[in-house]
């Protein structure tokens, strides 16, 4: 009769052992091999505690042992390695590396103009300097992990939303910014991101230009060299337009690489051509309970948005849906823009 022998002891070193090194590994292993790992793991290699086998049975127990050995290897080798990187570079597809999609609401002091005091784009985050340690935070604590997030001033001045236009290539600001914030900011931003000041009459820049990571809308009386440095600064394609008969298109429009929503009284041919400009998806919205002015009152990049405390629910729906920010509100354009319809008829039901 062949004699069976368990090891069920929790405190046994060598269990212990395992379950650890194991666990390391795993954190290595992104989410999308992490089954496969674990099968592999667990079938050809059964951890020492779990083992259940005949005594005389050689080959079961070569397996534990060569298990045990298995483990100690990456246990060892794992400590090589930074935590940090477990995942590799910017997949996107590890669990370290996902970055939140999400709408927070917040306010700075009284106001609830979030886009006057921040600049989001996917590459970074600029945050006007002196902000609240609240307004400050909300950013911080949601994006620092993912992207800087930077105090800054332009000219002196808090309205940094207004006075820049940017994305994940550049940084523009108008020639009021000081020699010191302009050091500032080319230090704290990516080396990827070619920060450019320039001389400009309509040097609100944040009102007078929205763009994504491809193309940028711009007011139409811009300068032709201001509109060069746009191009060659941002590495986008410039287009000269207006939103419901209005030129200040950054103060009426936002837009990410997946949506874009624009002045509620925006008529369905111009935003038919913006669509076709921008090459994605356009809604006429509010932020703020009701506001046009829908670039004062938020930013949002691919993965995040931030608006006033007096954005609605509904509103919150509608720029979650138009900009893809939830993955179960995704779908293709069609259905999309129908779900912002329906969305806007029930509210106003």
């Amino acid at each position: 009769m062949s004699q069976t022998v368990m090891s069920d002891e929790r405190d046994d070193p060598v269990f212990m052992f395992v379950l650890v090194s194991q666990w390391r590994i795993e954190s290595y292993v992104c989410d999308g091999h992490r089954l496969r790992c674990n099968f592999f793991f667990f079938f050809f290699f059964p951890p020492y505690g779990e083992c259940v086998m005949p005594a005389k049975n050689y080959c079961g127990k070569f397996l534990v042992y060569f298990s045990v050995c298995f483990h100690a290897f990456f246990f060892l080798f794992s400590f090589f390695l930074p935590i940090h990187r477990r995942c590799g570079g910017d997949s996107g597809n590890c669990e370290y590396n996902k970055k939140p999609h999400m709408t927070l609401r917040t306010r700075f002091e009284s106001s609830d103009d979030v886009g006057v005091f921040s600049r989001l784009t996917n590459a970074y985050c600029l945050v006007t300097a002196g902000a609240s340690q609240n307004f400050y935070s909300v950013f911080e604590q949601e994006l620092a992990n993912h992207i800087p997030v930077v105090y800054t001033s332009i000219g002196g001045s808090r309205v940094i939303g207004r006075l820049t236009c940017g994305n994940r290539h550049g940084l523009v600001v108008p020639s009021i910014a000081t020699d010191q914030e302009l050091q500032h900011l080319r230090n704290s931003l990516p080396d990827s991101v070619k920060v450019q000041r320039v001389e400009e009459r309509l040097n609100a820049l944040g009102n007078c230009v929205v763009c994504n990571d491809h193309v940028a809308l711009i007011h139409t009386d811009l300068s032709r060299e201001t509109e060069e440095i746009l191009r060659d600064t941002l590495q986008v394609q410039t287009f000269r337009t207006s939103i419901a008969e209005n030129a200040l298109v950054g103060s009426y429009a936002v837009v990410n690489n997946k949506g874009c929503m624009v002045h509620p009284k925006t008529p369905a041919q111009d935003m038919d051509e913006i669509a076709s400009l921008l090459q994605v998806p356009v809604v006429a919205g509010t932020i703020n309970r009701g506001n046009a002015a829908i670039g004062s009152g938020l930013v949002v990049n691919d993965w995040a948005a931030f608006c006033g405390l007096n954005t609605t629910a509904t509103e919150i729906t509608v720029v979650e849906r138009i900009f893809q920010l939830r993955r179960d509100l995704g779908g293709d354009e069609p259905n999309l823009l129908q779900q912002l319809r329906d969305t806007l008829v029930d509210e106003l039901a």
